[in-house]
């Protein structure tokens, strides 16, 4: 079994026919954000952020991990400045075939779940997403603005990745499909050489 960090990367690869951003092993120089936002004639006390993963196959068609709703829910008051904080969420043991990739969208409740920016993996060449318990950090921000013509408020979430940011999954596990040995006879004897 591999236990990995995984960072979200301000980079973008096309994996299984998705075009997005990268959930890598490492980060880059260079920070990014992505936004959710919407108005209402009240201001909640705050809001929360979370995340739902899929298996992505290699002819585009995905399988969702998760439930239908966002977990490693987050909270943070409204008008936060930028923030990092953590949830956890218990992994299920997945099998995958070894041309999957592992996709992974970043949700706002603003008030109601909204999309706000998706990670892909590599084609990880693995047999199983496994059992184990993700710690998800988020670094992210709750701005609000009151326009006093429309007596409405503008709020939302800002979601922050790569560069001097945290954002990151921490224990992302899987299993790596074993390469069997290729088998040559030479004469009377055999031999085995790994591919």
């Amino acid at each position: 079994m591999v236990s990995e960090t995984r960072w979200y990367r301000n980079e973008q690869d096309t994996v299984n026919g998705l075009t997005t951003y990268l959930l890598a092993l490492s980060k880059i120089t260079n920070g990014t954000y992505a936004t959710v936002r919407t108005t209402s004639p009240f201001l909640p006390e705050g809001t929360s952020i979370g995340i739902r993963v899929w298996v992505r196959h290699s002819d585009g068609t995905e399988t969702e991990v998760t439930d239908g709703s966002p977990v490693a829910v987050s909270t943070l008051p409204m008008g936060s400045s930028i923030t990092t904080t953590s949830s956890t969420w218990d992994c299920p043991q997945t099998s995958l075939a070894e041309t999957d990739s592992i996709v992974v969208r970043v949700y706002g409740n603003v008030p109601t779940w909204k999309l706000i920016e998706e990670f892909t993996t590599e084609v990880l060449n693995a047999v199983s997403l496994d059992s184990a318990t993700w710690t998800v950090y988020y670094t992210w921000s709750t701005p609000w603005s009151y326009n006093w013509l429309t007596g409405r408020y503008t709020w939302g979430i800002n979601f922050y990745w790569d560069g001097d940011y945290e954002s990151r999954i921490e224990n992302f596990s899987w299993s790596a499909a074993v390469v069997a040995p290729l088998r040559i006879i030479i004469g009377d004897s055999i031999a085995s050489i790994i591919k």
